[in-house]
């Protein structure tokens, strides 16, 4: 820039000069000043191309040697960066790998736990059930307790004919008719039941006490002038809906006197349930 400026000064000084020293100057003599003037100003642009093309190559040198930098900077930042990425993606997998096995390591347990706990409900499940069928037996109640009726003074001589106990004192369950003389066993269990009979004034009863269909136990009173009490008791095991009931033997013979049927009861209950 400096030989620049100079030229352009030096140009300035000619043409001063030019325009002084016109008058009176011989044309050739001008012309051939002009022409070396030009020679010299072509050469110096020339030299000041050639300094120019110099310094932009120089220049431009130095901006290839900078953007070479600034690709080996950013290369190596990239480098750097690429490498650091790695390492994190690494230790992101590693990471999740972690979890993962945790993950399945916790879906396990609580697979583990699930049975237990399902395990446990069950046997609980059991336990209650089997509990409240304990409770069940060991609470469960049917009892009965019946007389004959003060109007009992139908002849009962008819062998089979069921001996109905009509006047009813308890009958927890209600698993007594009172209207058939027939008792029907709830549920399967133990059971007690008494029969008692009174003949009175030489008339005389033979009753056979039936669980399903079989005598169990038997009550006979003597034939004879005065009154006379009879009882019987047994223990039996039922199944739900088996019945059992007192029947008449043919060797009966009544009618009992008003006061006899308080004396006469057949009563039944549960021990215990099976």
């Amino acid at each position: 820039m400096k030989h620049v400026l100079q030229l352009e000064n030096r140009q300035k000084e000619m043409e001063y000069l030019v325009s002084k020293q016109m008058q009176g100057v011989d044309t050739k003599v001008f012309e051939n000043w002009i022409r070396n003037i030009e020679t010299v100003v072509n050469n110096q642009s020339i030299a000041i191309g050639d300094l120019v093309d110099k310094e932009t190559e120089a220049f431009e040198n130095r901006i290839s040697h900078i953007e070479t930098m600034l690709n080996n900077q950013f290369k190596a930042i990239g480098d750097l960066v690429d490498k650091d990425t790695k390492a994190l993606e690494n230790r992101i997998r590693n990471i999740e790998t972690v979890v993962d096995n945790q993950s399945n390591a916790i879906y396990k347990d609580t697979k583990v736990f699930e049975n237990r706990i399902s395990h446990i409900e069950t046997v609980v499940n059991n336990q209650s059930i089997a509990i409240g069928d304990l409770v069940d037996k060991e609470t469960y109640m049917s009892a009965f307790s019946a007389e004959l009726t003060p109007d009992s003074h139908s002849n009962y001589n008819e062998k089979g004919l069921v001996f109905v106990f009509g006047h009813v004192l308890l009958n927890i369950g209600n698993d007594y008719d009172p209207s058939t003389g027939i008792f029907t066993a709830p549920r399967k269990g133990l059971y007690v039941f008494h029969v008692s009979v009174r003949a009175d004034n030489g008339n005389y009863v033979n009753l056979h006490l039936q669980a399903n269909g079989k005598t169990v136990a038997s009550v006979d009173t003597e034939n004879n002038e005065k009154n006379d009490q009879s009882s019987a008791s047994t223990l039996v095991q039922l199944e739900a809906g088996q019945i059992v009931k007192t029947v008449v033997d043919s060797s009966s013979s009544l009618p009992f006197e008003n006061y006899a049927s308080a004396y006469s009861v057949f009563t039944g209950y549960i021990i215990k349930a099976l």
